[in-house]
């Protein structure tokens, strides 16, 4: 993504927030102890709006949006294994999955991946979840991770037995940081829960 076009996705959002900032302050200003008032009427007009003018854009809340309530609760230093795929980008929060070898089936972007986890080391590798064109499904049981044609895989990506011995899934690339990181880099980041 260019300078030029993440400025532009972040100047409008500003002006926004700017616009509903000094409606709020006015509003709060204005009110009185009976209740809700035309400023208070004029700003929940204003916010939506605001909402519905600006396609992408929002002014989030936690009761809009109950997703921003559980990041909210991530700690700045939390390890992340955070993959981006075009505009699409993603943090596997890696203490939150269970100890052990782990493989977390997911998709971004449209591409569907696998993520092999070793909570034990605190990391992980992305691999796309297709081997000569065959989507797979990956499980681990803390120990082992085995798709659904029924090989065993480690965790570099490489089968090591099973009908797919020898053949190693096609890695995507990722990025180990912490969560504030990642977050600065990705504002518009999803957040996977198992």
């Amino acid at each position: 993504m260019s300078k030029a076009h993440l400025l532009s996705k972040l100047i409008i959002p500003c002006l926004l927030i700017g616009v509903y900032l000094t409606v709020l302050v006015r509003t709060i200003s204005a009110t009185d102890e009976g209740g809700m008032n035309a400023a208070d009427k004029q700003a929940r007009e204003l916010d939506k709006s605001l909402r519905v003018a600006v396609k992408g854009v929002s002014l989030p809340d936690a009761q809009s949006n109950p997703a921003l309530s559980s990041v909210a609760k991530i700690a700045d230093n939390q390890s992340v294994l955070g993959v981006s795929i075009g505009e699409a980008a993603r943090a596997y929060l890696l203490d939150s999955l269970s100890p052990g070898s782990w493989a977390v089936n997911d998709s971004l972007g449209g591409v569907p991946l696998v993520i092999f986890i070793d909570a034990n080391q605190a990391s992980g590798r992305v691999f796309q979840a297709r081997l000569n064109g065959k989507l797979l499904e990956f499980s681990g049981d803390g120990k082992l991770i085995t798709d659904s044609g029924g090989s065993t895989w480690n965790l570099s990506g490489k089968a090591v037995r099973g009908p797919s011995a020898g053949m190693q899934l096609v890695e995507q690339p990722a990025s180990l940081t912490t969560w504030r990181a990642w977050l600065e880099q990705y504002p518009a980041t999803s957040v996977y829960t198992p």
